[in-house]
């Protein structure tokens, strides 16, 4: 279980007629428990009390006026599912907050939450022992991801 905690970022309240999209019907209760990172695009842990369920939220700040280029080429993977890979839920392409201590504009996308982070930190935190059989499950996962994205003319 996370405990709450403040982190720099607060959102405003909807604007009416902000494009925004989701892929299902999302809380309307999403708090930001804490931060999971501080990358140039951080991502935030978010929990919805009505589902009982953890996100991961991920904010783009604004590129002077108007959508980080990052952002608008992240959502052209929103429509994406596959078992092996992290889903883009929903996104808003313009919310006021409060982000890094200043009044601004960004976008964010709410995506499935992968409780053990990414591939790469799980691998790399020696907290499992790899044998020859598990190393395999990963290979054949990897791959089956890698062939999905590529059946969807997407190369990574």
């Amino acid at each position: 279980m996370y405990t709450c905690s403040p982190v720099k970022l607060t959102l405003a309240e909807n604007e009416p007629n902000k494009k925004t999209s989701f892929t299902y019907t999302p809380p309307e209760d999403i708090i930001i428990v804490k931060a999971l990172n501080k990358a140039k695009f951080p991502v935030y842990l978010g929990y919805s009390n009505s589902r009982e369920e953890y996100y991961a939220i991920k904010v783009f700040p604004y590129d002077s006026v108007s959508e980080s280029a990052c952002f608008l080429n992240e959502i052209a993977f929103s429509g994406l599912e596959h078992r092996n890979i992290v889903s883009i839920l929903g996104y808003e392409t313009d919310r006021q907050a409060i982000f890094n201590d200043k009044h601004t504009h960004i976008s964010y996308t709410i995506m499935e939450l992968a409780p053990h982070g990414d591939f790469f930190d799980f691998v790399s935190s020696k907290k499992v022992v790899f044998d020859e059989k598990l190393a395999r499950t990963f290979f054949h996962q990897l791959i089956d991801g890698i062939s999905y994205l590529h059946s969807k003319g997407i190369y990574h």
